[in-house]
């Protein structure tokens, strides 16, 4: 039997690993960070799927070959179904969603997933040196 591939739309490291299974899906990225977003479990049983930002097309991929990727300087697709963004900036907050379609070129499936991208973690230092404090 012919197991059915799983599309997903989840982050690689998610918290909650549901997340990656329900529609709507939200996850957090660093600025100036890396995300990997797993689209699906296997590429390979997928005639063609698109990753759309918004309405605007960011990945295109037939037969799996990767036909565009218009952020292809920041972005990697390798092809286990993980869609990695470099560099995130601000403007990468948003909507994405994973559109698949059959062999008739007919939309077979939609995934949503919301991205946030968060500003810096910058480590904080103490004011005090906390081996100089005197006690009266």
């Amino acid at each position: 039997m012919k197991r059915k591939t799983e599309v997903l739309v989840g982050t690689k490291h998610s918290k909650f690993p549901d997340e990656t299974k329900r529609d709507g899906a939200q996850c957090y990225g660093a600025l100036g960070g890396t995300v990997d977003i797993q689209l699906m479990d296997n590429t390979s049983e997928i005639n063609r799927y698109q990753l759309l930002k918004s309405s605007l097309k960011i990945l295109d991929v037939r037969k799996n070959t990767v036909i565009s990727n218009t952020i292809r300087e920041r972005a990697h697709f390798p092809s286990n179904g993980t869609f990695r963004i470099n560099k995130l900036n601000r403007t990468d907050s948003g909507n994405y969603s994973l559109q698949t379609f059959d062999s008739d070129g007919k939309s077979s499936d939609e995934r949503i997933l919301q991205l946030f991208i968060e500003g810096k973690c910058w480590e904080i230092k103490p004011l005090i040196d906390v081996n100089k404090i005197l006690l009266w």
